[in-house]
């Protein structure tokens, strides 16, 4: 099997076309799909704080500050600080964000329609069977990577440890 047979290798290439589209069909308002995930995310879960939506998305905190700090800069989020921890930030959507937000779900739906046409209900859900089973699988790598990585660390750690008894 050549690389452009490969699972990863298909669904990599998809995955950029479609990003492509979005980012076409998302240019008219002024918002990015990396921008779209953080202000749909903040609208499903008013208040929640920066950290918890970095986890919540999956994306590093450092970046997710710089797309909320955009959003913020475009009046579509507001931080608040925290009444129960002074030091962290609620994020919550602005008005011309929920109304926006309304505008780019339609057309990311237009889009999700136009890339099933074709497809029979039973191929689609077999499509999303297929693809959540991916996920779990890379989602059990990943945990598994992070376990080996913490051992290696602790481990690292120990021995470092034990080397500056012996001195």
């Amino acid at each position: 099997m050549n690389k452009k047979d490969s699972l990863g290798y298909s669904i990599c290439t998809t995955a950029r076309k479609i990003h492509r589209c979005l980012t076409a069909r998302f240019e008219q308002y002024d918002i990015t799909p990396e921008q779209w995930v953080i202000l749909r995310a903040v609208f499903d879960n008013e208040g929640i704080s920066q950290k918890k939506l970095a986890e919540l998305v999956g994306k590093d905190p450092n970046n997710v500050k710089v797309l909320v700090d955009k959003l913020v800069k475009k009046a579509l989020l507001v931080r608040q600080t925290n009444p129960e921890d002074k030091r962290a930030f609620s994020l919550f959507v602005m008005p011309n964000g929920r109304v926006l937000n309304y505008k780019i779900q339609m057309e990311n739906e237009h889009l999700l329609d136009y890339l099933a046409e074709g497809l029979s209900g039973r191929e689609l859900n077999r499509f999303l069977q297929t693809l959540a089973k991916i996920n779990e699988t890379v989602d059990a790598d990943e945990a598994r990577l992070a376990a080996e990585a913490k051992q290696a660390a602790e481990a690292a750690a120990a021995e470092k440890k034990s080397a500056k008894k012996a001195k």
